[in-house]
């Protein structure tokens, strides 16, 4: 799939990260993973990490600082779009707070609607992309090496910071 061929203006003139997580299901019914997927509007750079759940701890709101430092925003000014969920508006202000104590200048946040697609367009094209890689990584490392990864396998994290 393409991005949509749209005619824009001008760039944002401040990065825009946008977040959502998405799960990830085995068809055998064999658990789920939750992953964190960030998009970043002008660059098109995404970041997806699999996260224990989606109510997630200070070391989840590290990487995504990390991520913001290879960015090279982690210290100007940045848009954050996300939608109104509670799990990601608490991830949101950790990650704020970390940037505050870290020198961050200002940080804008844009909630959607929970649950509306449409105006989170940009990461949840960025999620349809990283579970297409994700299911292709699977298939070649199952066929390739003839095992069935299952839910618990420790390959999991990499495969998925991977696919971004």
């Amino acid at each position: 799939k393409e991005e949509a061929h749209r005619r824009q203006e001008e760039l944002p003139r401040m990065p825009e990260l946008h977040a959502d997580f998405t799960f990830m299901g085995d068809e055998e019914g064999g658990g789920t993973l939750t992953i964190l997927v960030f998009k970043e509007g002008i660059s098109r750079a995404m970041m997806a990490t699999m996260v224990p759940s989606k109510s997630t701890g200070e070391v989840v709101a590290r990487r995504v600082i990390a991520f913001m430092r290879e960015l090279g925003c982690e210290h100007c000014d940045i848009t954050m779009k996300t939608d109104g969920e509670a799990a990601i508006k608490s991830l949101v202000e950790k990650v704020g707070a970390l940037r505050a104590a870290g020198g961050g200048l200002r940080m804008n946040v844009e909630n959607s609607p929970v649950h509306s697609r449409a105006s989170n367009g940009v990461v949840e094209r960025g999620i349809q992309a990283v579970q297409g890689q994700v299911r292709v990584l699977r298939s070649s490392v199952e066929a390739r090496f003839g095992v069935k990864l299952v839910q618990h396998h420790p390959i999991w994290p990499w495969l998925i910071e991977y696919s971004a």
